[in-house]
């Protein structure tokens, strides 16, 4: 779920994840501005019931959400699974969450739906110029699995793992590089 508040200004353009099983249990939580807002989530696997009210009275003394207006609310399934075994058929093409293109880690998609979307209009391009294959099958090839992330879930759910990502990210170097490459499919430079 995610809840919408009214900006908090000395937030800066930080986006703050919480991986901690007491502040986001079986998942992740967070704290990011958005546009004209900032926006407070939190994503718990099925074993557990998202609380995000819970969350945002303990995370109140750091972000002072407490007496700012809730301006939106929303929530639903994230599909984590992998790729969807039919996510295009004849004139239709599923990209994004729709395809089931979300990491099984940390549930985030947006990079994968720019990139993959870019790919997919550009072989629907292609294709519909002439003798170019089905721009189905060449996101398909083009998708690699998830193995090693549903590994990587598989003991976060079950292995006591949180409180040494916690301590591991926050030290910086490999740990912090090795955040970006789950997080954002990429080794990022800082």
């Amino acid at each position: 779920m995610e809840w919408e508040f009214e900006p908090v200004e000395r937030d800066g353009d930080c986006l703050h994840c919480f991986v901690d099983p007491q502040l986001a249990p079986g998942y992740i939580g967070w704290v990011v501005p958005g546009v004209g807002v900032t926006q407070v989530g939190l994503a718990v696997n099925g074993c557990h019931r998202a609380d995000i009210a819970g969350f945002v009275e303990r995370l109140d003394a750091r972000f002072g959400l407490r007496g700012r207006r809730v301006l939106d609310k929303r929530g639903g399934m994230i599909p984590v699974n992998g790729l969807l075994k039919r996510f295009h058929d004849d004139r239709i093409l599923l990209i994004g969450d729709a395809a089931g293109m979300v990491s099984p880690l940390t549930a985030g998609g947006i990079h994968r739906s720019y990139r993959f979307g870019t790919l997919a209009a550009e072989a629907i391009a292609d294709y519909l110029d002439g003798d170019a294959p089905n721009p189905g099958d060449v996101v398909k090839a083009a998708y690699r699995g998830d193995a090693w992330k549903h590994s990587a879930r598989w003991c976060f759910d079950n292995l006591p793992l949180a409180a040494c990502m916690e301590l591991g990210l926050g030290t910086g170097g490999l740990f912090k590089r090795l955040a970006g490459k789950v997080i954002f499919d990429r080794f990022s430079a800082g």
